[in-house]
């Protein structure tokens, strides 16, 4: 539980640092929104007009938004990327720009969740 991580020096480091913080045995944030925004820049250059829809973690969410608006990642957590929220990015030519951030989860998913 997250309640439980509390006490966690290293819990408290990652979430006060995530722009050099390292996960044990894994990448950095730094590393991981570098490689989301690679993967959306390679997507935003296929056909004009294609919609691409990609499904992740709230974190790695946050880190493409961050990237693409220019925020630092140490304060990732200061906007909220609910479970099944959806939000919309637009790329062109011109770079990437963020259209919608947190949207509520589609008819379908919203069902999905409170069944669960």
């Amino acid at each position: 539980a997250f309640a439980d991580l509390a006490s966690d020096p290293w819990w408290e480091h990652w979430n006060r640092a995530r722009g050099s913080a390292r996960a044990p045995g894994g990448e950095s944030m730094a590393e991981a929104a570098d490689r989301i925004l690679s993967l959306a820049a390679r997507l935003a250059g296929g056909p004009r007009g294609a919609r691409v829809a990609l499904v992740t973690h709230a974190d790695l969410i946050r880190g493409l938004v961050a990237r693409v608006l220019g925020l630092p990642l140490d304060h990732l957590l200061r906007f909220e990327v609910g479970p099944a929220s959806v939000s919309r990015l637009e790329a062109g030519p011109w770079g990437m720009r963020l259209l919608s951030l947190n949207e509520p989860p589609p008819p379908a998913l919203a069902r999905l969740e409170s069944a669960a």
